[in-house]
């Protein structure tokens, strides 16, 4: 069975140049909010714009259902995207600047925001495979188990699994540490870009109604 929703999770992240604030909501309507708002810091603020991320759906018996993603870099409206999920229709439409089109989704399908979150319900060891849109494509992540990993955070140790996106659908490798004690939500986040170049972030604190070491059902 689909474990019950948390009310609230607000996690923050950190490195040397970005802080990242990720908040899911659950409402009493049974709808959720996931929003990220990554932020450059230092020197880095001259150069990066805010990134922000919004998802909003619904909780169902399977986990999160996502309605509308959008994803805004900066003010510019070229680099803004928005993915509309139409579930009695089976289709997704994906406005990435001045560009709109339109595919077939299955059910499960997630966005880039939803899926990392998607594990508090579906143990990511049962959940290895998922259709995935940023707003500007949809592509399929499987996943292979990397190991359980102890991580040293400024909370202290948290026990992780570790899964690592593998194929080869786009150019981006997405590894994910995700805490056993919290419901698998994401505590490291790790992309390589094609360039080689990596973005890493580690959980400087989480405020939430997940105690440590229970998982409510």
């Amino acid at each position: 069975a689909v474990a019950k929703s948390p009310v609230s999770v607000e996690t923050d992240f950190d490195d040397e140049y970005i802080e990242t604030h990720i908040s899911y909501q659950f409402k009493p309507d049974g709808s959720y909010q996931l929003k990220s708002v990554a932020e450059a810091k230092g020197l880095a603020a001259f150069a990066l714009s805010t990134l922000t991320q919004v998802s909003e759906g619904v909780v169902t018996e399977r986990g999160l259902k996502p309605s509308t993603y959008i994803y805004q870099y900066g003010k510019n409206k070229d680099k803004s995207r928005r993915a509309t999920f139409d579930w009695a229709a089976g289709t997704l439409t994906m406005e990435a600047g001045k560009k709109i089109h339109a595919e077939d989704i299955a059910e499960g399908t997630q966005d880039f925001l939803s899926f990392m979150y998607q594990f508090m319900f579906v143990p990511p060891l049962e959940q290895m495979q998922l259709a995935v849109t940023d707003g500007k494509k949809l592509g399929y992540h499987v996943y292979s188990f990397e190991g359980e990993e102890t991580l040293k955070t400024r909370m202290g140790m948290l026990r992780t699994i570790h899964i690592a996106k593998t194929n080869a659908d786009n150019d981006r490798k997405i590894d994910l540490w995700l805490a056993m004690d919290y419901r698998h939500i994401p505590v490291k986040i790790r992309f390589t870009e094609k360039d080689g170049s990596v973005i890493e972030q580690t959980a400087t604190r989480i405020t939430s109604d997940i105690a440590t070491g229970n998982t409510p059902q």
